[in-house]
C-alpha cells in the first residue's frame, strides 16, 4: 500500500486469505512513518459482520505489538463500544467497527453514544482518517455511502487528508467513480510459494447428492485438521453434532448468547475437530479448514470439497 501519491480513492483487490486487512494496516503504519504529515492520523476498518471486529482487532494488536508500536486499538461493535478514540482527535488510533457504527457516526446520528457528542464522531470519523471498506461485497448501500463521503470530502476539502480504500476479493467495478486507482497483484505475485500454497493447489468438488453427512464427515475426517461443516438450519446443525459423538466437535449457530457465543469463536482459532455451523460463520472468518461439507442449496443436496492444508476464509 505504499504509494508515491496516494490517490483518495483506491482499491484493493485479491482473493480470500491473501492478507488485503493486514495488508492496508502495514501500509498506513508506514506511510504514517515516512510521510506522516500526509497520512491521516486514524485508520477505521469498516467492516459488514460483528465477528470480524473481533479477529481483525486481535490481529492489529499482535501486529503492532511485533513492531513495538504503541497505538490503541478501538472496538466499535453491539456490545462493545469504545468511544476513547473521540477524546484524543491528535493521536494516532486504529478504529475497528460494524457498518452501522462506522457509518452512523459519520453521518452525524452515531449509534450508541450521546447525541451531545455526534459532532465530535462525525469529526473523528470523517477527517484524518484512512477509512478501509473491507468485504465491499457484503456492504451494500454502505459502499456508496463511503463513496460519496469521500467524493464530499474531495470537493468541499478538510482541515486534514481524508481517504477510502475498498478491499474485497469480487470488487464491483461499477460502483467505482472514474480513474479510481485499482491496486491487486501481478503475474508475480501468484507465482509466489505462499500465494501457491493459497490459490494454486488443485482442490477436488464432489457432490454427495443425499449422503449423509455425519457419514461423510466420519468417512473423510482425519484427526489433527479442521473440517467444517455449515448447513442452513439450526435443528440441522443440532442433529448432525449428536450423530458424531466420539469425535471432538463445535457447534457455532446464531441462537447462542453473547457470551457462549464469544466463547466458542475464541475456541475456533485453535480447534481441530468438526465445527459444525450455520451461514453464522460469517464471511471474513480465517479457518485452516482441511475439508468442507456444505449444503448446496435449500434442496439440501450435498456439496464435498477437499482444501488440503489451505487456509480458508469462510464463505457460507
Amino acid at each position: 500500500m505504499e504509494q508515491a501519491e496516494a490517490s483518495p480513492i483506491r482499491t484493493l483487490e485479491a482473493p480470500t486469505g491473501l492478507g488485503k486487512t493486514l495488508a492496508t494496516l502495514v501500509g498506513w503504519l508506514w506511510d504514517r512513518k515516512q510521510r506522516p504529515q500526509a497520512t491521516p492520523r486514524r485508520l477505521v476498518y469498516q467492516l459488514p459482520l460483528r465477528t470480524l471486529t473481533e479477529q481483525i482487532a486481535v490481529e492489529c494488536r499482535a501486529v503492532m505489538d511485533r513492531l513495538g508500536v504503541a497505538i490503541p486499538v478501538h472496538v466499535l461493535r453491539g456490545g462493545q463500544i469504545d468511544n476513547d478514540y473521540a477524546d484524543a482527535l491528535a493521536a494516532e488510533a486504529v478504529i475497528v467497527g460494524t457498518l452501522d457504527q462506522v457509518v452512523s457516526r459519520q453521518l452525524m446520528r452515531g449509534y450508541c453514544c450521546s447525541r451531545w457528542s455526534w459532532p465530535r464522531h462525525f469529526a473523528a470519523l470523517n477527517t484524518d482518517v484512512r477509512v478501509v471498506v473491507d468485504e465491499t461485497q457484503l456492504q451494500g448501500a454502505a459502499v456508496r455511502t463511503a463513496i460519496r463521503l469521500q467524493e464530499l470530502h474531495q470537493q468541499l476539502g478538510g482541515p486534514a487528508p481524508r481517504e477510502l480504500v475498498l478491499c474485497s476479493a469480487t470488487l464491483d467495478s461499477a460502483i467505482l467513480p472514474a480513474g479510481t486507482p485499482r491496486h491487486g497483484l501481478s503475474d508475480a505475485d501468484y507465482g509466489h510459494p505462499v500465494a501457491q500454497r493459497k490459490v494454486g493447489r488443485t482442490k477436488s468438488l464432489t457432490l454427495a447428492g443425499d449422503t449423509d453427512p455425519a457419514a461423510l464427515v466420519r468417512s473423510q475426517h482425519q484427526e489433527g485438521t479442521l473440517t467444517l461443516v455449515v448447513v442452513n438450519q439450526v435443528r440441522r446443525a443440532q442433529a448432525i453434532v449428536a450423530q458424531l459423538q466420539g469425535l471432538p466437535t463445535l457447534l457455532l449457530h446464531s441462537r447462542f448468547r453473547r457470551a457462549e457465543r464469544q466463547a466458542i469463536e475464541v475456541q475456533l482459532r485453535e480447534f481441530r475437530g468438526v465445527v459444525v455451523a450455520t451461514q453464522t460463520v460469517e464471511a471474513g472468518i480465517d479457518l485452516d479448514a482441511r475439508l468442507l461439507i456444505t449444503d448446496l442449496a435449500l434442496a439440501m443436496s450435498w456439496l464435498l470439497l477437499w482444501w488440503p492444508c489451505n487456509s480458508l476464509r469462510s464463505r457460507c
